[in-house]
């Protein structure tokens, strides 16, 4: 029994039928009835008798909907009361941290937060990726701050900060002028952190270079030791390395910054929506992992088409900035597939991700395509592999794919459907849940959201979107406002 099982249970009986409050909750009836099932096979008896077109409560139901209405109230009193203390600026946080961060990058960070927050207390604890997820997972932690690649399944992911991994040793091991190739570090015994083995050894495979792996390990001091003593060169990210500087090590940039690494912090995935506000939206202010992105297709008075959206993230990760990617630019649908090449030159909002490519947020193509992803919380579904006879296309690659690949509204809705399957395989250590818009040149407006029932393609003649619900009860809702007149309102 949890929360939302009793709060799907509650509006049902206020409601009065499942198909009332699943509106309510602006969910599809399924998830509804499922979980009131689950509820009354948990406690072994009937809850809700259905009728045609109402339920009622049986005596049992009757008992839980009482008792169901003080937990859910002393929820919402407990919430209300820690909100307040938080807001207040005490409590205590218990963080966890890898090695390359805490002496790096978390002092500046912390002692900003502290200078925002002076009442908080820390619990800090410092160990690798997969320990400090362990902890998470069992609620020893509340955030960690790790590195990617890591497994992401029942975690909430924010990006913090993208760094390159660079190449440290002894001077004799490294070439002159600051920069090395992979056909040099090729020639060197490579000292590797354990997690980034795979990555950088199919770089050198990408290039056919033979690498020589002499060590793997989990720890920053160590490889930056082992290094310093000419055992091989060791692969260290940017920030971390610079901090073993003057220690009989050099630092040398590997050509094109061609690994990195995303320095991550992650909680524990909620097991309900965030509170939502009158309208439906998600509406959190204070969660730095929500987002509140809108997206607009409209016609100007001489006839042209145009597209924008806001992108209300409280930070980006670095270096996400306006990014260009020329035709014929190499980039992958996802990280085990094969390079492609873009058909057209594609310009908006994104960075450059090491071994995938550029990676787009929103932007248009030469063609006059445009399209923008936006937060899809509670209702993205993906698949676990792709369907026979389609490639695998991870959520983030979409908007760069489609951009890529295609000149107009319709034929980026058939690649999709025909060529593809989006599937649930974690990028910067996670899968966001996502849907989307694009519009073109002639006006032509679709949204795209993955169900879980499949696929859904929808004209959208509105020519906007925001995130979660779905684009149908967007629609509905915008009805509401179809009255409303430019008088209505003063100024903003």
């Amino acid at each position: 029994m949890d929360f939302r099982q009793l709060l799907y249970f509650v509006t049902a009986v206020e409601e009065g039928s499942i198909s009332a409050a699943a509106r309510k909750l602006f969910l599809s009836q399924p998830p509804v009835t499922a979980q009131i099932k689950a509820l009354e096979e948990e406690l072994g008896c009937t809850l809700l008798v259905r009728g045609a077109r109402a339920v009622r409560m049986t005596e049992e139901g009757r008992l839980l909907y009482d008792r169901a209405k003080a937990m859910l109230a002393l929820r919402e009193s407990a919430a209300e009361e820690i909100a307040g203390r938080v807001r207040s600026g005490g409590g205590t946080l218990r963080l966890g941290v890898v090695s390359s961060v805490a002496g790096t990058l978390l002092p500046g960070w912390l002692a900003a937060f502290h200078r925002e927050k002076p009442r908080v207390v820390y619990e800090l604890s410092e160990e690798n990726t997969y320990h400090l997820l362990d902890m998470l997972r069992s609620g020893l932690l509340e955030v960690a701050l790790v590195r990617t690649p890591f497994a992401a399944e029942g975690l909430e992911a924010l990006p913090l900060q993208v760094e390159e991994l660079v190449a440290v040793g002894r001077r004799e091991h490294l070439p002159p002028g600051g920069e090395a190739a992979l056909e040099d570090l090729a020639q060197r015994p490579l000292l590797l952190y354990r997690r980034w083995e795979h990555i950088a050894l199919r770089l050198f495979a990408e290039r056919g270079l033979t690498s020589r792996l002499l060590l793997k390990g989990d720890g920053a001091n160590t490889i930056a030791a082992l290094a310093a003593q000419g055992l091989g060169v060791g692969l260290l990210p940017q920030s971390a390395a610079q901090s073993f500087g003057g220690e009989g090590l050099a630092v040398c940039r590997i050509e094109g910054g061609a690994i990195r690494t995303t320095v991550t912090a992650v909680r524990r995935a909620r097991a309900e929506p965030a509170p939502a506000g009158k309208d439906g939206t998600q509406m959190n202010p204070k969660n730095p992992f929500a987002a509140g992105c809108s997206a607009m297709s409209w016609e100007t008075q001489d006839g042209k088409h145009l597209f924008g959206r806001n992108f209300d993230f409280n930070r980006m990760a670095e270096p996400t900035r306006v990014t260009f990617a020329p035709a014929g630019c190499a980039y992958r649908t996802h990280e085990r597939g094969a390079m492609r090449r873009s058909a057209h030159a594609v310009v908006g909002m994104g960075l450059h991700m090491p071994g995938l490519g550029p990676l787009f947020y929103d932007g248009g193509n030469d063609a006059g395509l445009m399209g923008a992803q936006l937060y899809y919380r509670e209702h993205a579904q993906y698949a676990k592999a792709a369907r026979e006879g389609t490639e695998p296309l991870q959520p983030p690659a979409l908007v760069t794919h489609l951009l890529s690949s295609c000149a107009s509204v319709r034929e980026a809705a058939a690649c999709l459907q025909r060529d593809h399957t989006l599937v649930d395989w974690p990028l910067l250590g996670a899968t966001p849940p996502l849907h989307w818009m694009f519009a073109d040149r002639t006006g032509a407006c679709a949204v795209l959201e993955p169900d879980a029932d499949g696929l859904h393609v929808y004209e959208n003649g509105l020519g906007v979107l925001a995130n979660s619900p779905s684009f149908p009860w967007h629609r509905t809702n915008l009805l509401n406002y179809a009255g409303l007149r430019a008088r209505d309102h003063g100024p903003v």
